[in-house]
């Protein structure tokens, strides 16, 4: 699951069964940039456990979670063109 609350400025990013959790309450645009960043220098993380051949059921939600990363990462480039 990947949440963005403009209220209260948090970005919730939660993969309990993969074992990814983020959670960023308050931030400004630098700290965003920051964070998504870091968030998507551990995308290789999930790429290896996609790879691994006894995931079983767990692979569904690797595969989700990638996906929704992706589309992350897409949206935080067209917002902020210069940081890549």
């Amino acid at each position: 699951m990947i949440g963005l609350s403009e209220k209260t400025r948090t970005l919730k990013i939660v993969y309990p069964r993969v074992g990814v959790h983020f959670r960023f309450k308050g931030m400004d645009k630098e700290t965003i940039q920051e964070q998504v960043k870091l968030i998507e220098g551990k995308r290789g993380f999930l790429v290896e456990l996609l790879e691994k051949p006894d995931l079983g059921i767990l692979r569904v939600d690797v595969k989700q979670a990638l996906e929704e990363l992706d589309e992350l990462i897409e949206e935080f480039e067209l917002t902020f063109p210069n940081n890549s």
